[in-house]
């Protein structure tokens, strides 16, 4: 005895998923919009949110690698590698 089941759905379904994920990436994403309107002040440049995120993550990696005052070298080493990698690809994306 074999139980075959259809399950179908409906392009209205998929456009409501859709609608839906643009309205929650669009809330997730507001306050760095904000982040982004200061940046774009501060450089005197418009910043886009790709950019706004890196040049936190810039300022993120050299905050961890300075702040904390008795940390391992290896790990103060990996912390400057990571910052510059983070200040390397907010160049390349035009920051």
């Amino acid at each position: 005895m074999e139980k075959n089941m259809v399950l179908e759905t409906s392009f209205s379904d998929n456009k409501f998923t859709t609608e839906t994920m643009k309205y929650i990436i669009n809330k997730v994403n507001a306050p760095m919009r904000i982040v982004c309107r200061y940046y774009s002040q501060v450089l005197e440049k418009n910043v886009s949110v790709r950019q706004g995120w890196l040049l936190t993550e810039a300022q993120t990696t050299f905050l961890a690698g300075v702040l904390p005052m008795e940390m391992p070298f290896a790990v103060r080493a990996l912390m400057f590698a990571w910052f510059v990698v983070a200040v390397k690809k907010c160049k390349k994306s035009g920051v």
